[in-house]
């Protein structure tokens, strides 16, 4: 799952409401269970560079 969002984001324009993001890169990754191990809880974090165009 973590995969699909990762490629889904770095492979599609994002809409800003003001500007244009340049480039999007992945950072990390951090998995970990929650709720009596029924749950895992996937944190992704990227870094974007937004160009203004105003």
């Amino acid at each position: 799952m973590a995969g699909a969002v990762s490629d889904a984001l770095l492979g599609a324009p994002l809409a800003l409401e003001r500007g244009r993001a340049v480039l999007v890169s992945f950072v990390s990754a951090r998995t970990k269970r929650e709720e009596r191990d029924t749950l895992r809880r996937i944190d992704l974090r990227f870094r974007v560079l937004v160009e203004d165009t105003a």
